[in-house]
């Protein structure tokens, strides 16, 4: 009798340990070697892990964790996703203005995604790469399928029930997608923090709306290419501003380029938040590749003045949509706390706009940041006193209620 029962216990331990091995492999298998990011954030001195997350319909995305770098008791995950033509290097540009390393300096588990096509995320479970219709998405995709995977491996790996979100302009337009077309989500975001809102899109200034038209008919001649190689671009942009975004009379050229495309203070064009000299940061860290209906997709936003899902076309809009127009997005589904910045010079998502979205949202909160262009929340030297602390105030009072609950 006692040899038998000593049999049982055994065999229950040695079962155990088998179910403990599997589930260990399982959550140890999405674990990757280290890549550049791992290694260049271990460089600074903060602990980095490379994960990968596989999506609905088969795109494998690549996503990074840096853990809290000081214990500053219980808080909940936060979630940053990178703006168009990057990847999660782009919060992580240097450890004194990066948002990555300054919500790990004040105790939070910060995950970076990856979104389809972009530097990291460039594999597909049956997809070629190379072909069309690995290519054949665009920000609707990023936030119907991406950022529900991306999400649930986030709360998975943190063990946490809800993760606060931050994103920057295309960022944001995955948001307002992810959380109007999957609104079960809702319950597991505590909030999201959209910087430089980009919803609806039908009034930026010159020159970006004047070349929506104009992409429109390139889109069309290139319709049979599955991407844009920005490659030669980005070689070609950091060659330049290793050579202009520097001091003296060259760097004058730089802020003018910053002043024209990105926006600033009229009065003071040559006077960014933003060193000119980052330049010669983001162009090596760029994503070699965009899809052509991703930013066909923008061009549409632009031309119409209406924040919808792609437009394919009045016969083919009617097979997925029932009409032959695409529909809105239904804002109002979205019942998380919003909060949305929006800068005072931004040339490219404007008041205007962010107020067309702001009206749509049931529980939003908005602020425009003085002097601030379109990519100040990311890379402004006073970014940390005028945004970033306004984002964790936000996160350290949803802290106290939730304690106090």
């Amino acid at each position: 009798m006692l040899n038998n029962w000593r049999r049982l216990i055994k065999m229950n331990y040695i079962l155990v340990i088998l179910v403990c091995a599997a589930l260990f492999s399982t959550t140890s298998s999405d674990v990757l070697k280290d890549d550049e990011v791992t290694n260049f954030v271990k460089s600074h001195g903060y602990m980095c892990t490379a994960h990968e997350v596989v999506t609905e319909d088969g795109y494998i995305l690549r996503l990074h964790r840096i853990p809290p770098r000081f214990n500053k008791g219980p808080k909940k995950p936060v979630f940053l996703m990178h703006s168009a033509f990057s990847n999660s290097l782009y919060y992580l540009n240097t450890p004194n203005i990066s948002l990555g390393f300054y919500f790990a300096d004040e105790g939070y588990d910060v995950y970076l995604g990856n979104v389809r096509g972009s530097k990291y995320s460039t594999a597909h479970k049956w997809l070629n790469t190379e072909s069309l219709d690995y290519w054949r998405f665009s920000f609707h995709e990023m936030g119907v399928y991406d950022l529900p995977a991306l999400i649930d491996y986030t709360l998975k790996v943190s063990g946490s029930d809800k993760v606060y979100y931050v994103g920057h302009s295309q960022a944001t337009t995955q948001e307002l997608v992810f959380l109007s077309m999957r609104p079960e989500y809702n319950r597991k975001i505590i909030q999201s923090h959209l910087m430089s809102t980009a919803g609806a899109f039908a009034n930026p200034r010159f020159p970006v709306k004047q070349l929506a038209p104009l992409y429109l008919v390139f889109a069309k001649m290139l319709n049979n290419l599955p991407y844009i190689n920005f490659e030669p671009g980005n070689k070609f942009g950091t060659r330049t501003s290793n050579v202009l975004c520097t001091k003296g009379l060259p760097l004058r050229f730089c802020q003018l380029f910053n002043f024209l495309f990105l926006g600033g203070d009229p009065r003071m064009p040559f006077m960014p938040n933003t060193d000119p000299a980052i330049y010669r940061t983001i162009f090596p860290t760029l994503s070699p590749r965009t899809g052509i209906q991703q930013v066909t997709h923008y061009a549409q936003t632009m031309i119409t003045g209406k924040f919808r899902p792609f437009d394919y076309g009045p016969e083919k809009n009617l097979k997925l949509y029932g009409a032959k127009v695409p529909p809105d997005y239904p804002l109002h589904k979205i019942t998380s706390p919003v909060y949305l910045y929006v800068g005072q010079y931004d040339i490219i998502f404007r008041k205007m706009d962010t107020d067309l979205v702001a009206r749509q949202l049931p529980n939003v909160h908005y602020m425009i940041i003085p002097s601030y262009n379109h990519i100040d929340f990311v890379f402004a030297r006073n970014a940390r006193d005028k945004i970033y602390n306004i984002i964790l105030h936000a996160f350290e009072e949803a802290n106290l209620s939730r304690r106090f609950k």
